[in-house]
């Protein structure tokens, strides 16, 4: 553990960090350019630090979660009945 304070008394700390991952779900209805503007977004950040690095996280209190990106609902889901 890279904390001083919890090392030196061979404790684990109580705290959990948790890093919500986002990735941009298929049920959006988006334009041209909001698609555009999303896909350039996800590309850019995968070429940058993690959150967890960003704060310094301890990997050992770290857990990380992936959740849909929801921008633009579908509103009118038209669905057909295909009969066999």
């Amino acid at each position: 553990n890279r904390y001083e304070t919890l090392a030196n008394k061979h404790a684990v700390g109580d705290i959990e960090f948790i890093v919500m991952r986002k990735f941009l779900s298929f049920e959006n209805e988006l334009n041209t350019f909001e698609e555009f503007i999303m896909e350039a977004y996800f590309f850019i950040k995968s070429y940058t630090i993690s959150e967890e690095d960003w704060f310094g996280l301890d990997k050992n209190n770290l857990k990380i979660e992936t959740m849909p990106l929801i921008i633009d609902p579908v509103q009118n889901l038209q669905l057909k009945k295909i009969d066999k």
